[in-house]
C-alpha cells in the first residue's frame, strides 16, 4: 500500500484560489549500465526509499503568497510579523556568507527541492536533492562558505580530503551526535546526505539500481491520478510501517536492558551464598 499526496503544501494561507498549477509528467528511469540523465529530483529517488517529499518553485509560491487576499490578514498575526522580522534580519548575513541575496538564494536552493527517506533510525537515512539548474557554479560556492561557517563551530568536524564514489566526489562532515553528512554535485542536482543517504542516490544516477519511477507499483498508482501543484509527499507504507514497528520494538528492547542487567547482576552476586548454604 503507497500513500501519494500532492498540493500546495506548508502554506499558512488558506488557498481557495490555487493560482499555480504545474502539471508532473512522470517519466520511465531505464536501467542501464551509464549514467541516467536525471531531468527532476525524483529520477535519482531509489525504489527502496520509504518515501519522498518535493517542493517546488518557493519563490513563486512566496510571491503568490504576499498577492493573495488572505496575506493582509495574516501579515498582522504576530507570529507572521516576528518571522518577517527575522527574514529580513537573516537577509544580510546570508549575503555576507553565501555572496548571494536572499532572493537569489531562494531561487536557486528552492527552485526544487526533494526529501528522501531511506532509512529509519535514531540516526536515519536521508537524502535532500536541490535542483540548482543553470547555476550550479553558484550553488557550490555558496554551500562551500556556508560549510566554513558550520566547521568553525564545536559539533562540527570537516573529514579532511573529499573522496569519491563511482566518479562522483564528496566531501563529508562529521557532527557531535553521531551523523554523518555528506555532499556532493551530480550534474544540476546538488546532494546533501545524512548517514547512509548519499551511495544510493549516486547509483541510480549510475544505473547501478532503479529509480522509483521505475517501479511498475509506483506507476500503478501514478497512471491512477494526475498529481500537480507544487508539492508531493509519497509514502511506501508497505515498507515504511514494518520499519518503524521494528524500530519501536528495538527501542523497547534497549531500555530493558538496564532491567535485564539489574535482575542478572543481583542473581549471580547472590548465587554463591545460596550454593553454599545448599551445601
Amino acid at each position: 500500500m503507497n500513500t501519494f499526496l500532492s498540493g500546495w503544501g506548508c502554506i499558512p494561507v488558506k488557498c481557495y484560489k490555487r493560482r499555480a498549477v504545474f502539471l508532473f509528467v512522470v517519466l520511465f528511469a531505464s536501467l542501464t549500465l551509464t549514467n541516467t540523465d536525471a531531468e527532476t529530483g525524483l529520477d535519482l529517488v531509489p525504489a527502496d526509499a520509504f518515501g519522498y517529499a518535493q517542493l517546488s518553485n518557493i519563490y513563486q509560491i512566496f510571491e503568490a503568497v504576499i498577492e493573495s487576499p488572505e496575506w493582509e490578514e495574516l501579515s498582522e498575526i504576530e507570529t507572521t510579523k516576528i518571522a518577517l522580522t527575522q527574514m529580513v534580519q537573516i537577509g544580510p548575513v546570508v549575503q555576507m556568507i553565501t555572496g548571494l541575496t536572499w532572493e537569489e538564494f531562494v531561487k536557486i536552493f528552492g527552485r526544487q527541492v526533494t526529501l528522501v527517506v531511506l532509512g529509519i533510525s535514531d540516526n536515519p537515512d536521508l537524502a535532500l536533492i536541490f535542483d540548482v539548474e543553470g547555476s550550479r557554479e553558484l550553488a557550490e560556492d555558496a554551500l562551500d562558505q556556508l560549510v566554513i561557517l558550520m566547521a568553525s563551530g564545536e559539533d562540527i568536524e570537516i573529514a579532511p580530503e573529499s573522496e569519491e564514489y563511482s566518479g562522483v566526489k564528496f566531501n563529508t562532515l562529521l557532527t557531535g551526535d553521531g551523523n554523518t553528512i555528506q555532499y556532493g554535485f551530480i550534474d544540476n542536482f546538488m546532494i546533501l546526505a545524512m548517514n547512509e543517504g548519499f551511495e544510493p542516490i549516486v547509483d541510480v544516477h549510475q544505473g547501478k539500481a532503479t529509480s522509483i519511477l521505475g517501479t511498475p507499483e509506483y506507476q500503478e498508482m501514478i497512471n491512477k491520478i494526475e498529481p500537480s501543484g507544487t508539492a508531493y509527499a509519497y509514502v511506501n507504507l508497505e515498507r515504511t510501517i514494518p520499519a518503524i514497528q521494528a524500530a519501536e520494538a528495538a527501542k523497547k528492547l534497549a531500555e530493558s536492558f538496564p532491567e535485564v542487567s539489574f535482575v542478572v547482576t543481583e542473581t549471580l552476586a547472590a548465587w554463591p551464598q545460596t550454593h553454599l548454604a545448599r551445601g
